[in-house]
């Protein structure tokens, strides 16, 4: 890499928000000049980790419309790549036990019809054919998504790096950022580890949990905290063909197929998060000192889980998988400028496009997510639902940027350093019942 780059736009994550929003940022602007750097190869860090559901029954309708640009993009990769796309359409089946179940469901389906989503009630008798793994007496209701699935996350990002780069996006990879570049709270640029300094007119930050410790010699918050997202697969059995998948929250549990294998993750409650300082910059074997192996997380779930699918005491656990997700406090990514506190007044940063907050959904979200990453970086436009501006209030900072300092981002009230910022983040990711 020379010591000459300049950008129009320069993307900091390979993982698969980096890359969708790349990918996006090419088809919207595609004479501009696209950068992306990346710590290490491309998908090294928590994209390799995700459960990849993909799941159109939403709770909001600005997540249902995230997962519809994904699946859109799905179709558009899979046309335009030689090897095609693998995305496993086994449907998606949402169950209720209780009445207080079955009220969600309602309200996923208004939601999916107003998002033109097609959405089926099962009937007890379809229900059973369609999840003949589970117990289901008592069963309240239960939906069905036709359209719904799962597909490899790092198959995924890595198609959307390879039409960006046959587009003409720039991919550096083994190019870690030291830091943001900024003069008077406007992005300049970046530098890298290696001492190279690359310009760029905007910066998109996709960093994932590394981005809080880059916003911080900023004087900006990272408003989501890393929590750890975990799921386990069986040993290799007679899986049903069509084995869908199944969101249970009577069972505090997801599942869908992977192979000859089902793979399953439970509700993390109370959960285990991490102190920025903390995040590894290889995750790839990483253990969270709290619950190692997640056999808490797994026996404070059994009882429940054995209710649902008693064939769980019959079968042997082949992997565990330990992950790192951003959460923020309404489960909704969090896109827009993020706001310093180095000056009299806070104002938020020019040039530099914040995406973070996944919330456990990044795969499904991710062309959602960057359709709304490269539409901030354009216009400075983003909707409200998913605006860094809907968290302002609570630290007293004004949506112009100007407000008192008393309770301002850098008080740690909205800040992944504050502990207690980090069990409120916590509780929204134990809280969460969609896919």
């Amino acid at each position: 890499m020379g010591n000459e780059l300049v950008y129009d736009y320069l993307v900091v994550g390979g993982g698969i928000l980096g890359l969708a929003t790349a990918w996006t940022l090419k088809k919207q602007c595609p004479q501009a000049a696209v950068g992306l750097v990346t710590a290490g190869n491309l998908c090294d860090g928590t994209t390799s980790q995700a459960a990849a559901l993909v799941t159109q029954g939403r709770s909001s309708e600005c997540a249902a419309h995230l997962v519809q640009e994904t699946l859109a993009a799905v179709d558009a990769l899979d046309h335009e790549l030689e090897l095609g796309l693998p995305f496993h359409r086994s449907g998606g089946l949402h169950i209720a036990m209780s009445d207080q179940e079955h009220d969600a469901l309602i309200n996923m389906a208004s939601i999916a019809e107003q998002c033109g989503v097609k959405a089926q009630w099962l009937s007890r008798s379809e229900t059973k054919q369609r999840a003949a793994d589970f117990n289901l007496e008592g069963l309240r209701s239960a939906l069905w998504f036709e359209g719904d699935g799962y597909i490899d996350p790092v198959l995924l990002a890595n198609a959307y790096g390879e039409s960006a780069k046959a587009s003409g996006v720039k991919i550096h990879t083994h190019s870690r950022v030291r830091e943001l570049l900024a003069f008077d709270s406007c992005i300049q640029g970046v530098q890298l580890e290696s001492d190279v300094n690359i310009s760029a007119n905007h910066v998109i930050l996709c960093a994932g949990p590394w981005a809080a410790n880059l916003l911080r010699p900023l004087g900006c918050s990272l408003p989501v905290a890393p929590v750890r997202s975990l799921y386990w697969m069986t040993e290799p059995y007679d899986v049903s063909t069509n084995f869908p998948v199944t969101i249970a929250p009577s069972a505090n549990a997801y599942f869908r197929k992977e192979n000859q294998s089902i793979l399953f993750g439970v509700r993390d409650y109370p959960g285990v998060t991490l102190h920025p300082d903390s995040v590894p910059d290889d995750v790839q074997g990483f253990a969270f000192a709290e619950d190692t192996d997640g056999l808490n997380a797994l026996t404070g779930n059994w009882e429940k889980l054995v209710s649902f699918w008693p064939q769980i005491e019959t079968l042997g656990l082949a992997h565990f998988i330990s992950g790192i997700s951003t959460y923020s406090l309404d489960g909704l990514p969090v896109i827009g400028a993020p706001f310093s506190t180095k000056s009299k007044f806070p104002k938020a940063i020019q040039g530099l496009t914040l995406v973070t907050g996944c919330s456990g959904a990044g795969i499904a979200y991710s062309a959602g997510i960057a359709k709304h990453a490269v539409q901030h970086a354009v216009t400075g436009q983003v909707p409200d639902e998913l605006s860094i501006n809907r968290f302002l209030s609570e630290v007293g900072i004004q949506s112009n940027g100007v407000g008192s300092r008393v309770r301002a981002m850098n008080s740690n009230v909205l800040c992944a350093y504050d502990a207690e910022f980090r069990q409120r983040c916590l509780r929204a990711r134990s809280n969460k019942k969609a896919g």
